[in-house]
């Protein structure tokens, strides 16, 4: 026995060997090669004897062959378990039978993939099934191309084709199998065999060559653990390989010297509320969190607060044996109600919108720990024989919040109770505390209000991590005298039984001052155009002290906080006070800059402004604006987008972050889609909206089960679908709906890109007031209608699928699926779990690697819309009025009509920072790192590719993060540039794409971005992206980054030196604006703006568009000097503009620039109008190019007049012309950003993402060519 049991093992290890060094990596296969052997196929032979070989290079001792032929009918010559030698199947390949009759390819397909990998016919679970079909006929009977698709998208079965004869169309073969598994070949004699090699390599696919290691690098941190890494490459000896099998870098853990700066404790996230510890008489439930993310180290603090929370639970009492019943009654066995022949409680359940709630559980409240009976699938129940008239009725529901109340008498028998529930919501911030600035012994009140269901009503307030206990309880925090210690970072939390939220954070600011809280004027050192210096300065210095007082929010002495929230007065910033000027000598010309000598705190006109396009793809991927789209904002009729998907608006100037839903009520080609957005505010933000298509719709009766096949499209295998109960519809009004309904079912594939970016909100949800990440698996939206397009609700849980072979879904280290369910909500921009996904195998699936992750919504079927409001709206609220502001929403604003859509995501939950950080493991691998899901990049943009200039433009930086191994992508954010520097959110180890866009224009990544050595990224994409791994961020010689743990996002931000991925301006840097006066001065002789924008009021803004002919002359701008009236008058303004070429770079001879200048009309002179005024523009070339260049009007009814000592021109502005595009001059009373934009693209309508159009409706044209 024992020489039995080694010749096996023998054996065994030979085949393994034997697979090892054949190169075909997918070895176990189970493949099934179906031949054509119709009447008249003069091929068959051949196709035998190319069996024949192919059987004969694809034989490891793993793989399974079996053969089917067709004519009219499929016959089966052999399973893939008749024969176990390679010689015996290559003979029954020599005498297998031709069929008869003409080829039918499509049920021949449709059987083959239905019956020949079977368990009865050799089949095996865990191996792919292949089918190989060789025939020189079309599919003429079209009817079974989607069973084919079905069956093979339910069985993961992989289509091979080879067509014998170049005539043979492949439309219908496309249909079931990619372009790149359809092989044709000439139907001259061996030309099949001539394949042989093709089909091989397509079937068998080959691996990658690993080679040597690096050396380590030198340890990533000068004190405690840190990383050291090395590399190796793999090399592919064809382009078809697939990748090596092992790590392209390995990390190892590194100690230098013990580190001993002080490391703060942390808390971790609460842990769910335990179980009653009664179930009547008054219990109690707990939870507890620890002081673990990160531990306190090397003198650190501990954690402030309290580690354990506990609350009262089952407050009802327990059976009482020696309670006394009404006459007529009597206490039941239990003890627990009294009971009375022939009474019946009745009633429905149905929610806020009339849909009908199954499963609600139905109590007395003398019973409160067991139910009397839950409600049907139509929301009614019934309970006979208890006595109901002394007890009050109890409804409870999971997602919902309970109702209370007594039951009416119908008659002497039947008593009713019937119940509206409201879902329960999470409590919702309408109003954050909001940073405020105070002097020394000044009031101020720092605010937070929520809404919810049940609505929140008791606030927890805290400095740092510290609790202020039982102050500002009503949401208020009030100080009445404000001192130095009184400063520093404050927030608010709330919780109710529906959840946890915590507000944004504000920072109190105190300082001493006399007057206001501005300080002196910070240096602010600016380039001078090239060639230019100081008058009089004799070093001839390229830069100038300009200064700036930072435009900071302040407040004055005379201010006075009311205690209302917010504050009641305009917005107030730290401006100039007054301006020195000194005269600028250029080339040729000079001009006057101001520089900033004081500081004051004045009232700022400053307005958020967001402008952008919305559109969708087509099929076949055009874009398709969204036209005359309503934009909500927090549920508000904000704006609408116009006939090219172009929108602008206006916000209010405190938001930092706004929920803005875009929907296509009129055409109805897209979904609506539901976007957060990140503000500066008193900047202009520019962002592109992509929307899906709607789906078709797909008829089913209501009365049966009714299953959908998801994520199909474009070749690719379905991850998995939903079934939709019979009987689970009804009509608005709550009536069950039986008969033809049609259902519209969209999947956002996470494996397209397109449809990624085209997904509701930010893939998140909150936990304890955090925004932590999740990695979706795909979103489900659904939407039904009756045959007469009249709106159906779906009062049934829809249960979903997903293929976990299909993602590349791995169990949790428990072994269970880390998978749930998500539904969006439309308030938050985020995901509500609704159901923990469970492992399950479907009966009518054959196969283990065909297990399914199964999941139902149970809860509540939404998440209500709740209506919001500009915080100062709500200063002295405490909430809303739940029920009567959603109905009021829903019927007289018919808000929310896509609402009916419902959107459910499958994604598992991202490891965050509230968890134990490792820390005495001394060596890691990539398997134990990885668990450390969530990550950000550092991305920094300049105004060039010098580096040496922070952007200062609304810029916008986009990470897309890519699941290698699961070739899906699980995140993308775009968020704007503040203050030229971003950390996006990311995935750790994970491919990720960055780039960054100004106007819809891509900007270009840096030759060398500023990393640590060693660090695995390259730009693509003509160097306007970046692709880069993110398993790379432990510190290197001090510095950390570009990528940091998802809790360090304070340090990724803040750093003063990190390593980072940088952009620039192909084209010269930013505008620049320099003003004789600040722009928030509105009645001097000199102000840019005569008028202040209040109320209503907005700006007027002007351009000048230029046309620029030159070849190469990259670092040349266009100076424009405003004056009053003519060459000799007072100086208003300069702006400093490079020419841009259009966003394609297609030719570079030809560029423009859009000037801005003083529009002319109105001086304000302490008050004194005078009406009007012309402006008087000089605009010029710098630095002057060495070649000759002619200065062009382009339309005769403008005033341009050349320059002959140098080169530029004059422009008059008159102040009563009539200007427009024709003449290339642009005046709109708009925002800059909208300004801007119509002039880039010459047009009065508006539109966005296109960038300049250097050669429509231009004023001047100079060419130098």
């Amino acid at each position: 026995m024992g020489m039995f049991v080694t010749i096996v093992v023998a054996c065994i290890f030979s085949k393994l060997n034997y697979v090892s060094t054949s190169g075909c990596t997918n070895s176990p296969m189970d493949i099934v090669l179906l031949l054509d052997s119709s009447d008249g196929q003069t091929h068959f032979d051949e196709e035998k004897q190319f069996s024949s070989r192919l059987i004969n290079d694809l034989w490891d001792g793993s793989n399974r062959f079996g053969m089917i032929t067709f004519g009219s009918t499929p016959n089966i010559q052999f399973d893939l378990e008749t024969y176990q030698s390679v010689s015996e199947t290559q003979l029954a390949v020599e005498y297998i039978w031709q069929s008869s009759g003409k080829a039918e390819v499509g049920k021949a397909l449709d059987y083959s993939i239905n019956h020949g990998f079977q368990e009865i016919n050799g089949g095996r679970r865990l191996a792919p099934d292949v089918v190989l079909l060789i025939t020189s006929s079309d599919i003429y009977d079209k009817s079974y191309i989607q069973n084919i698709s079905l069956a093979a998208a339910s069985t993961g079965s992989q289509l091979y084709v080879v067509l014998v004869g170049y005539h043979i169309s492949t439309f219908w073969y496309e249909k079931l199998t990619t372009k790149e598994k359809i092989i044709k070949v000439a139907s001259e004699t061996n030309s099949l065999m001539k394949e042989l090699g093709n089909v091989k390599s397509s079937i068998c696919k080959g691996r990658g060559i690993l080679r040597e290691w690096s050396e380590w690098t030198v340890c990533g941190s000068l004190c405690g653990p840190g990383l050291r890494r090395r590399f190796r490459k793999c090399e592919k000896r064809k382009p078809i390989d697939i990748d090596c099998d092992g790590e392209l870098m390995h990390e190892e853990r590194c100690f230098n010297t013990p580190c001993t700066k002080p490391v703060d404790g942390s808390w971790s996230f609460w842990d769910d509320w335990t179980d009653c510890s009664k179930t009547c008489g008054n219990g109690t439930q707990i939870k507890t969190r620890t002081c673990t993310a990160p531990f306190p180290e090397n003198g650190g603090k501990t954690c402030p607060g309290n580690s354990k929370k506990s609350k009262s639970c089952a407050e009802w009492p327990c059976p009482d044996c020696s309670r006394t019943c009404p006459p007529g009654t009597k206490l039941s066995l239990s003890c627990d109600v009294c009971t009375a022949t022939g009474i019946v409680l009745f009633g429905y359940v149905r929610s806020f919108l009339n849909r009908t709630i199954e499963g609600a559980q139905i109590f007395v409240k003398s019973k409160m720990y067991e139910s009397l009976t839950t409600s049907d699938e139509y929301g009614f129940f019934s309970v006979h024989g208890v006595y109901v008239a002394d007890e009050s009725i109890a409804i409870r529901r999971k997602g919902y919040s309970g109702v209370d109340g007594k039951a009416k008498q119908v008659n002497q028998t039947h008593w009713v109770f019937n119940s509206t529930m409201l879902e329960e919501v999470a409590p919702l911030f309408l109003l954050h505390p909001t940073s405020k600035k105070r002097l020394v012994g000044q009031s101020v009140s720092i605010c937070c209000r929520a809404t919810g269901q049940p609505p929140p009503a008791i606030y927890t307030w805290y400095k740092g991590l510290e609790s202020l206990g039982t102050r500002g309880l009503n949401g208020t925090l009030v100080f009445r005298s404000v001192s130095l210690s009184d400063k520093g970072e404050y927030y608010c939390s709330t919780e109710t039984d529906a959840g946890s939220s915590t507000s944004n954070k504000a920072t109190l600011t105190v300082s001493i001052g006399a007057t206001d809280t501005c300080e002196r004027p910070k240096p602010l050192y600016e380039a001078l155009p090239d060639g230019c210096y100081v008058k009089d300065d004799m070093s001839k210095n390229s830069t100038i002290n300009v200064g700036t007082c930072g435009q900071d929010s302040c407040v004055t002495k005379s201010l006075a906080d009311n205690f209302t929230c917010t504050e009641w007065w305009p917005h107030y910033c730290c401006d100039s006070n007054a301006d020195a000027s000194v005269d600028v000598q250029c080339d040729g010309f000079q001009y006057k800059a101001s520089i900033v000598s004081s500081c004051t705190c004045r009232k700022c006109y400053k307005k958020t402004v967001i402008t952008g396009n919305a559109f969708g793809r087509a099929e076949n991927g055009s874009i398709l604006p969204l036209k005359f789209g309503t934009i909500y904002v927090y549920g508000k009729q904000k704006a609408m987008t116009n006939i090219v998907g172009y929108f602008s608006f206006e916000i209010p100037f405190d938001f930092e972050k706004i929920i803005v839903r875009f929907a296509d009520n009129i055409y109805k080609t897209f979904i609506d889609t539901t976007k957060n957005i990140e503000l500066e505010p008193g900047k202009s933000t520019s962002i592109s909206i992509a929307l899906p298509l709607r789906p078709k719709k797909i008829e089913f009766r209501s009365d049966s089960e009714f299953a959908v096949q998801v994520g199909s499209s474009k070749g690719l295998k379905s991850p998995g679908g939903i079934t939709i109960p019979r009987n689970s519809l009804s009509t608005v009004d709550g009536v069950p709906y039986i008969g033809k309904a049609n259902a519209q079912v969209h999947f956002m594939d996470p494996r397209i890109l397109e449809d990624f970016e085209a997904s509701s909100g930010e893939f998140s949800f909150q936990e304890e007031g955090e925004n932590c990440p999740l990695e979706t698996y795909g979103v489900i939206k659904t939407n039904f209608e009756d045959d007469k397009e009249n709106q159906l609700i779906l009062n049934k849980p829809i249960q979903f699928e997903i293929d976990p072979t299909v993602m590349n879904i791995s169990n949790s280290n428990s072994g269970d699926s880390n998978v749930e369910l998500w539904k969006f909500d439309e308030n938050t921009g985020t995901w509500k779990s609704v159901d923990k996904m469970k492992s399950k195998v479907t009966p009518f699936r054959r196969r283990l690697l065909d297990q399914m992750y199964v999941g139902s919504d149970t809860s509540g079927q939404y998440v209500p819309p709740i209506e919001l409001e500009h915080p100062a709206e709500y200063a002295t609220k405490t909430v809303l009025d739940y029920t009567k502001e959603v109905k009021r929403v829903i019927y007289y604003k018919n808000y929310y009509r896509s609402w009916w859509w419902r959107t459910y995501n499958i994604d598992s939950r991202v490891i965050t920072n509230k968890i134990q950080i490792y820390k005495t493991v001394t060596t890691i691998s990539r398997a134990y790192s990885v668990e450390r899901g969530a990550c950000f990049v550092r991305v920094t943009v300049f105004s060039d590719l010098s580096g040496n200039t922070i952007a200062k433009d609304m810029v916008s930086v986009t990470a897309v993060t890519k699941d290698i191994l699961k070739d899906k992508y699980k995140g993308f954010e775009t968020q704007p540039i503040k203050n030229g520097r971003k950390c996006l959110k990311i995935f750790c180890d994970s491919e990720v794409y960055l780039y960054a866009e100004k106007a819809g224009s891509r900007l270009i990544a840096f030759p060398k971005h500023d990393l640590p050595y060693g660090y695995n990224s390259t730009n693509i994409k003509n160097s306007t992206e970046v692709v880069l791994n993110s398993r790379n961020f432990e510190t290197v010689g001090g510095r950390n980054g570009p990528v940091y743990y998802f809790e360090d996002e304070k340090e990724c931000t803040n750093s003063p030196d990190s390593f980072e991925f940088r952009f620039g301006m192909r084209f010269g840097k930013d505008p620049k604006l320099n003003l004789q006066v600040s722009e928030n001065i509105y009645d001097k002789k000199q102000s840019w703006h005569p008028v202040p924008p209040d109320n209503d009021n907005t700006l007027q803004v002007c351009y000048l568009k230029v046309m620029l002919k030159i070849q190469g002359h990259f670092d040349i701008r266009l100076i424009g000097i405003s004056r009053k009236e003519n060459a000799s008058g007072e100086q208003y303004g300069m702006y400093n503009v490079a020419p841009q070429p259009d966003k394609t770079y297609s030719t570079l001879d030809e560029r423009a620039a859009c000037v801005e200048f003083r529009c002319p009309g109105i001086v304000n002179d302490a008050g004194k109008i005078t009406k009007n005024v012309a402006t008087h523009l000089e605009v010029r070339l710098n630095p002057k190019p060495k070649i000759p260049c002619r200065i062009r009007p382009l339309n005769k009814n403008i005033s341009i007049t050349e320059i002959t000592s140098g080169y530029g021109f004059d422009f008059l502005a008159e102040a009563e012309d009539s200007y427009g595009p024709k003449y290339g001059v642009y005046i709109y009373q708009s925002s800059k950003t909208n300004a801007q934009n119509f002039c880039f693209q010459g047009t009065n309508s508006g539109s966005f993402g296109n960038g300049m159009l250097p050669s429509v409706n231009a004023a001047v044209e100079i060419d130098c060519l």
